[in-house]
């Protein structure tokens, strides 16, 4: 199955569908002209992103639960279970938990087998930034599971002004990189547009 959509090209693979979106390229191209831009942060960013991913599909598998959908776009990879098996909210905790795992696991061999640094942080970065409790990643959609709506939304609102705070100080030293600008950006928009 090949088709293409408005801004999107989808493929059939195993019983699931992978598809790329338009701004999935559009956010690469975009990384490639900012400042101080290295390939190797590029290819260890997707590499940790898809490691990640893959570490949710497996987990997902393993509880029976396979993916219907896979989409590439600007904000990540987004994955769709296929809803065939219900799984319990412990083990929609492993399952979520699973990614960070990986990025964790895989930094830690990086590490003892002498990869550049890059690679190893990309990957700390990646665990540590799906954990936070934002909607958007798997740290936000952990604290749904478990904790009542008020909770939830009183954390987010605490972590949104603390992160704002970090990154407007690090925004006038100078010390910010565009592309955590960029994805902050991008979570905030995320995390209004989920209050609405």
């Amino acid at each position: 199955m090949f088709m293409v959509g408005d801004i999107m090209l989808c493929i059939g693979f195993r019983g699931a569908r992978l598809c790329v979106k338009f701004s999935f390229f559009f956010v690469i191209a975009l990384l490639g002209l900012t400042k101080g831009f290295e390939e190797l942060r590029l290819f260890a960013g997707l590499g940790a992103c898809i490691c990640h991913e893959l570490g949710h599909i497996f987990v997902m598998s393993v509880f029976g639960s396979a993916p219907r959908e896979i989409t590439f776009y600007g904000g990540g990879i987004k994955i769709v279970p296929r809803g065939e098996r219900q799984v319990g909210r412990g083990g929609q905790t492993f399952i979520l938990l699973a990614g960070c795992a990986v990025n964790f696991a895989l930094a830690a061999v990086l590490r003892v087998f002498g990869a550049p640094e890059t690679a190893v942080l990309v990957n700390v970065v990646l665990g540590c930034f799906n954990l936070l409790p934002f909607s958007y990643f798997d740290g936000g959609r952990i604290m749904k599971l478990w904790l009542p709506p008020a909770a939830c939304d009183v954390i987010r609102a605490l972590v949104i002004l603390l992160s704002a705070a970090v990154i407007s100080r690090l925004t006038l030293q100078g010390g910010l990189s565009p592309s955590l600008g960029a994805t902050y950006i991008l979570v905030l928009l995320s995390e209004l547009a989920e209050e609405r």
